[in-house]
């Protein structure tokens, strides 16, 4: 076994946590122009919204879906941002369904 003195990692502390690490991404995300970037995506992409969701609307997110080369679109309707917790078996179904499907 090797130690990690031979392997060529470099280490850094970690100065920020987890939340402020969040923080940061949510607002690059929202900010972020993503336009020239999403027909690009060369993998099955499974597009997830609530329709109660305050921060993705749904029309937003069939542009999104349609956006992405291999898109598919799934609205839950019963759930806000956060339909893996709201309605999570159906989510967790649909997820190994989207993943099956892929050859």
């Amino acid at each position: 076994m090797r130690s990690s003195q031979h392997l060529d990692i470099e280490m850094t502390p970690v100065d920020r946590t987890d939340a402020q690490i969040s923080e940061e991404d949510e607002y690059t995300a929202l900010v972020a122009d993503w336009r020239d970037v999403l027909p690009q995506v060369d993998v099955p992409t499974w597009v997830v919204t609530g329709r109660l969701s305050p921060y993705c609307d749904v029309e937003g997110m069939h542009w999104f879906a349609n956006e992405v080369p291999d898109g598919t679109l799934t609205i839950f309707e019963e759930s806000g941002h956060s339909p893996h917790v709201s309605e999570a078996e159906k989510f967790n179904r649909q997820l190994l369904d989207f993943v099956a499907s892929d050859p």
